[in-house]
């Protein structure tokens, strides 16, 4: 819900959509609580909102983990580690 606010108010303002955003911009742009980014504050998580959903293999989001796995969801609502 978070990314989809943050990207209805950019297109709203005539901002185009970033690449990527993380959990931090969403926390600092009002989107998501300190309290949730606290909770993950040793992952890397990173969303991809303007990933298009004709394609299962676009990644959604990718976290990266303190140990360097790294854990996608894709398009197609899998999730998977990816190789180090």
């Amino acid at each position: 819900m978070a990314v989809q606010s943050y990207s209805r108010d950019l297109t709203l303002h005539g901002q185009s959509l970033p690449s990527s955003v993380t959990l931090q911009d969403l926390a600092s742009g009002g989107y998501i609580s300190a309290e949730d980014v606290r909770q993950c504050a040793a992952m890397d998580i990173t969303f991809y909102p303007t990933t298009s959903g004709s394609d299962p293999t676009f990644i959604l989001v990718r976290v990266r983990m303190p140990d360097g796995v790294q854990i996608v969801a894709l398009a197609d609502g899998s999730v998977q580690e990816l190789p180090r």
